[in-house]
């Protein structure tokens, strides 16, 4: 069922699952040098999405959908260090965010940088990775969910 529909066990199902979160973390910076930075503290991942389901038109009964919009916030412990590694301007890290509650939630990086400007005004870095992320919800917003997301990453920090 979804959203109180029933749907046939046998029967062919398309699914469409669209997602999004905002995180809003408030640290606490252990250590913050060139050779070590440590960070402790909390994520709020906002969520905001939907789930769609629909049966295939030849199905007994014909065509059955249905729509579950969902909209929660979902408390995490965050974590996060860099090692840089010294006079090459690159540097390894790992990031990391892990739920508390009713809910399965993490989202683990790690990989290195490189930085490509460094000075008093700004930093910028290029990053390169491999990151997890698991949303196994438990009734969120009356939907539950075991979704799997893993793969590399490049992308850019700007730091000012």
């Amino acid at each position: 069922t979804l959203n109180q529909v029933p749907f046939a066990s046998n029967s062919i199902v398309a699914t469409d699952f669209d997602v999004s979160f905002i995180d809003y973390t408030l640290y606490f910076e252990l250590l913050d040098n060139d050779l070590l930075t440590l960070d402790v503290g909390v994520t709020g991942r906002d969520f905001d999405g939907e789930a769609y389901l629909e049966t295939a038109g030849a199905s007994v009964g014909g065509a059955v959908s249905s729509n579950q919009e969902l909209t929660e916030m979902v408390p995490m412990l965050y974590a996060s260090t860099i090692v840089g590694l010294p006079f090459t301007g690159f540097s390894v890290f790992a990031e990391g965010n892990l739920s508390f509650g009713d809910h399965t939630v993490y989202d683990y990086q790690a990989g290195v940088s490189y930085a490509l400007l460094d000075n008093l005004a700004v930093d910028l870095n290029i990053n390169a990775g491999y990151r997890l992320s698991k949303m196994e919800f438990d009734d969120l917003d009356g939907l539950s969910s075991d979704l799997d997301f893993e793969g590399v990453f490049l992308g850019a920090t700007v730091h000012f």
